[in-house]
């Protein structure tokens, strides 16, 4: 499944990538984010003030713990 929501990534740039992000955090089997992360069109996101927000959650879920979050 994982692989699946890759390759999806990897084709898409801008709003099309936030959604994506989202239902890779949303989606109940996917646990691992550090590969969205390092997509080139994943990094792209910090440019934008409207999708930088994304790609701080997307680092939340990668890297940091329950306490970070609340």
């Amino acid at each position: 499944m994982e692989d699946t929501f890759l390759a999806l990534v990897k084709g898409t740039s801008g709003a099309a990538c936030v959604a994506l992000i989202n239902d890779v955090l949303s989606h109940p089997e996917i646990f691992h984010f550090n590969e969205f992360l390092q997509l080139p069109n994943v990094k792209q996101l910090a440019s934008n003030p409207q999708h930088a927000p994304y790609l701080k959650l997307l680092q939340l879920f990668a890297y940091s713990t329950y306490n970070d979050y609340k």
